[in-house]
Formats: structure tokens, C-alpha cells, sequence
């Protein structure tokens, strides 16, 4: 019993060290939303660059086209197995617009979503890697 347990152990360790190990790196994210005033749900790309350090998620998130790119660095970023969590802050037009990420890779894609502070609804948001 004792070494069916010890086995279990193992397995959960090994799969939660595989999210940290797998999250880290460049990817290209799809960020879909929707509004009132918009008809169609409308799609943004994103650039996600991750590193991982024990359960701290670093890094950078660069939105917008290439005349208009914006980069925020990623604050209070944490990892737990597969699952992350972090907070960007986007200045746009001298105002600041916070952003928490909340999100999960499955097989091989980072699948989440995208809140702003203050806002009713997320914007969903799936990555691959670059």
C-alpha cells in the first residue's frame, strides 16, 4: 500500500513539474472578445514570452500590429502545474488599463481568458507555440 501511494506521489510531481516545464517560451495568442457595440466577436494577436523560475512566472505580453505594438511586462506571474495566473498593465492614450490573465496548457496549447479591471466580461485566449 505504502509503495502504491509513493507511486502516486510520483505521478502527481512528475505532471505538475511538466506544466512549469512546458509554459516557459515564445507564444502567439488569439485574444476573442466581443462587445456591445461590435456585431462580430473581434480578434486580437498577442505575443506571449514566458519564463519560469520555482512558481514564478516572468516575462513579457506584446499586443497590437507592428505600427502600434505595446509591450507590458508580466507582474505578480505564478505557475502551479499546468495552471498560471498573471497581471499586465497596457498605457494607452496616457491611461493605464490593468489586465489580469488567468489560463491552463492542455496538451500542448495555453487556453484562458483575459480581464480588465473593472470589466463585466473576459476575453477568452488560446496560444500556440512560436
Amino acid at each position: 500500500m505504502l509503495q502504491f501511494r509513493l507511486s502516486i506521489l510520483a505521478v502527481a510531481a512528475s505532471l505538475a513539474l511538466a506544466g512549469a516545464d512546458g509554459i516557459p517560451g515564445s507564444w502567439t495568442a488569439q485574444i476573442t472578445s466581443t462587445s456591445r457595440r461590435a456585431e462580430q466577436p473581434q480578434t486580437v494577436t498577442a505575443i506571449l514570452e514566458f519564463r519560469v523560475e520555482g512558481d514564478v512566472l516572468k516575462g513579457v505580453v506584446s499586443t497590437g500590429g507592428e505600427n502600434r505594438r505595446r509591450t507590458a511586462e508580466i507582474l505578480d506571474g505564478k505557475v502551479d502545474g499546468n495552471r498560471f495566473s498573471f497581471t499586465t498593465v497596457e498605457k494607452i492614450n496616457q491611461q493605464e488599463r490593468k489586465f489580469q490573465w488567468n489560463g491552463v496548457l492542455e496538451s500542448g496549447t495555453l487556453k484562458g481568458d483575459r480581464t480588465r479591471e473593472g470589466a463585466r466580461r473576459s476575453s477568452s485566449f488560446t496560444a500556440v507555440r512560436r
